[in-house]
């Protein structure tokens, strides 16, 4: 789900923006991950406030087969703007020194991510209205 599908050309690579409350989005994508893909655990969550601004970082780890490693996911979701931003980037699969490929698997492990957004928006947003 990139940001020119939810209308927001010209946005940050790897961020999303959604109207949503931070700590049910939060509590959503967490279970949403480790839940979803048994392969997905969770490294660490931190999280940071000051008045009503609130920011919630995630660190997820998965192995990924085609590249015989784990990756990590840093999340970083936070309710500064008016609208609630999420961050995200994959990393830590590549094969070797010289050649810094993954096998498209850190990409993969993105959309993972953002087929939870889209579960949210789509399903769970509005689910009281």
């Amino acid at each position: 789900m990139e940001n020119e599908d939810m209308g927001y050309e010209g946005m940050e690579e790897n961020t999303l923006y959604i109207n949503a409350d931070i700590d049910d989005f939060a509590e959503f994508v967490e279970g949403y991950l480790l839940n979803n893909f048994y392969t997905i655990s969770l490294l660490d969550k931190y999280e940071i406030s000051a008045g009503t601004n609130k920011i919630v970082t995630f660190v997820f780890e998965e192995y990924f087969m085609r590249v015989g490693n784990r990756l990590t996911l840093t999340v970083v979701i936070d309710n500064i703007s008016d609208m609630l931003r999420i961050h995200y980037k994959a990393g830590g699969g590549q094969t070797g020194i010289v050649f810094d490929f993954d096998y498209g698997a850190a990409g993969d492990f993105e959309e993972e991510l953002c087929s939870a957004v889209e579960e949210y928006v789509m399903n769970w947003q509005n689910i009281d209205n």
